[in-house]
Order: C-alpha cells, then sequence, then structure tokens
C-alpha cells in the first residue's frame, strides 16, 4: 500500500487533512501520513521516530507551501528529505501563496496550485491518482 506523506504546518492541519482525504479516495490503496492528523502517530510513541518512520516509507510526498509553511523549520526539515529521496515530490501552493513567495531551493521546482483546477488535477495526476 503506498504512502505519500503531507509536509505542511501545523497552522493548515485542517487542509492539509482535507487534501489527504481526497489523495486517499483517488485509490483503494493509497493512504497518507498527516502528522498533525489524530491517528497517524500513535499516542505510545515517539512522535519524532513516528515522523522519521513515514518519511523514509513514503513512496512521495506532497509538500503543502502556504504564508504558514514555507519559513517553518520542520516544513523545512520534511522537504530537505524528501528532496534527497530522489522519490516523487510534489510542492503545492494553497491559500493565495504566490510563486514568488516560495524561497530558494524550493522555487526550483514545478511548483502546483491547488486553488486552480488545473493545478490541483496536476497533483493528482503526478501521484498517479
Amino acid at each position: 500500500m503506498p504512502l505519500i506523506f503531507i509536509s505542511h504546518s501545523s497552522a493548515d492541519r485542517d487542509l492539509a487533512e482535507l487534501l489527504g482525504r481526497h489523495i486517499e479516495a483517488g485509490g483503494p490503496d493509497v493512504r497518507t501520513f498527516v502528522a498533525s492528523r489524530a491517528g497517524d502517530i500513535r499516542a505510545d510513541t515517539e512522535w519524532l521516530r513516528s515522523v522519521e518512520k513515514a518519511l523514509r516509507e513514503a513512496e512521495a510526498y506532497v509538500i503543502l507551501l502556504t504564508a504558514n509553511s514555507v519559513q517553518r523549520p520542520w516544513v523545512s526539515f520534511e522537504t530537505g528529505a524528501a528532496w534527497f529521496s530522489h522519490k516523487t515530490c510534489i510542492l503545492v501552493r494553497a491559500g493565495g501563496l504566490p510563486p514568488e513567495e516560495v524561497p530558494l531551493p524550493l522555487s526550483t521546482k514545478q511548483l502546483y496550485a491547488l486553488d486552480e483546477v488545473e493545478g490541483a488535477r496536476a497533483v493528482f495526476c503526478a501521484l498517479s491518482l
């Protein structure tokens, strides 16, 4: 069962959870990891180890870029892990974040806008959903 890791700011938890539900609806064997979603990190485990495990096991990564997340250290940490995994790493803008507010080196990658139909469609196509 493929795992897709969704990196996000905790301030964007609701959006990340919604995105995760839509991704999971795209295929019967698809599951997502959203660190802020209840149940994705078991109550009896160390949260950092759970995040590290999901980063290693993921087959693809979606980096949710918003005004809340572009400067967050944990989003940068997770993005670096995804970037250097050489697996599918999709950068998505949301909440009206303009492309010029995406910092280097992230801005060197293709950016999709979830706020636009074609951008959302491109994200799901890139994930083979």
